[in-house]
């Protein structure tokens, strides 16, 4: 197979360079997060990546609280366009790569930050396919309940993303500034960031 000479890598730079997209994922990501702590999740960091994406590192939730969480990055994005990114120098996939790592770091948020720079496919399963195996599971053979869980689990999602704003808009702005953040950094951002009531 021929190669089309397009460098993956190059493009999802030039992506997170620009700031609109790159403030549009570090919202999506700070949504997951966020969401995770909300819901008695833990939450092990977040990264932007080269790939113009992102990855939130989530541990601990199951079934129900899983497709919450999942729902929740979609659910944030429309703060994107109601606060306004950070604006102050931002940190490259290959600085976030570099970077040194705190030491009491969760091993899977430091070996995400290393690959951050390289065009390697997300190990993440995307959060459509998280919910809709939720909202399938148990029930593949009642097709007709399948689009109202799905629709829960947004409405859910749209329930605790209002309810945090300041908390996902205040994660979503370091994130954008530095392109990660561990697990201790978002702890500390949402007991420090009162909650939206």
């Amino acid at each position: 197979m021929a190669s089309s000479g397009i460098d993956v890598t190059e493009i999802g730079y030039r992506f997170m360079c620009d700031h609109s997209h790159r403030w549009r994922v570090a919202i999506h990501e700070a949504g997951h997060a966020i969401a995770a702590l909300e819901l008695g999740g833990e939450t092990n960091g977040v990264i932007l990546t080269a790939q113009s994406s992102g990855l939130a590192l989530v541990d601990g939730l199951h079934g129900d609280c899983d497709a919450f969480m999942s729902a929740a990055g979609t659910a944030a994005e429309y703060l994107a366009d109601q606060h306004t990114a950070p604006d102050e120098p931002i940190t490259t996939p290959q600085q976030i790569a570099a970077d040194d790592i705190p030491a009491d770091s969760h091993r899977d948020f430091a070996t995400a930050c290393s690959f951050a720079d390289l065009p390697t496919p997300r190990s993440s399963i995307p959060d459509d396919v998280r919910i809709a195996r939720w909202a399938i599971a148990g029930r593949e053979s009642d097709p007709d309940c399948w689009a109202g869980r799905v629709d829960f689990a947004k409405y859910v999602a749209e329930k605790i993303i209002n309810a945090n704003v300041d908390r996902i808009v205040a994660v979503a702005s370091q994130l954008f500034i530095r392109g990660r953040l561990s697990g201790d950094e978002i702890q500390t951002i949402h007991t420090e960031t009162k909650a939206n009531v």
